[in-house]
């Protein structure tokens, strides 16, 4: 029989870690964007243009990072919950 030991609350410092991450990468994103606007703004001619557009096409995925990090952290708090869940079950079942 296998054994199956479980600290809920690593699963809980494990999401944790990923929102502030994911705060992180918001709070960078609005920084980077404010600077980039701020270059443009003092730029004219073709260059100008091409980074532009090869900024936003690069950025696309940037701008959704924040929100698969806390995705994957909401996972992370249900996989906790469902052992702390299950591990209640248990004990109930056996204090019967």
């Amino acid at each position: 029989m296998s054994r199956v030991e479980v600290d809920v609350e690593e699963f809980k410092r494990a999401a944790q870690t990923f929102i502030t991450a994911a705060d992180n990468c918001k709070a960078m994103e609005y920084k980077i964007k404010q600077v980039t606007e701020g270059l443009l703004n003092t730029w004219e001619g073709d260059t100008k243009k091409a980074f532009r557009n090869e900024y936003n096409d690069l950025t696309k995925g940037m701008y959704n990072y924040d929100e698969m990090l806390r995705i994957i952290a909401d996972d992370i708090n249900r996989i906790g919950e469902s052992f702390k869940e299950v591990d209640n079950e248990l004990k109930k079942s056996i204090l019967k």
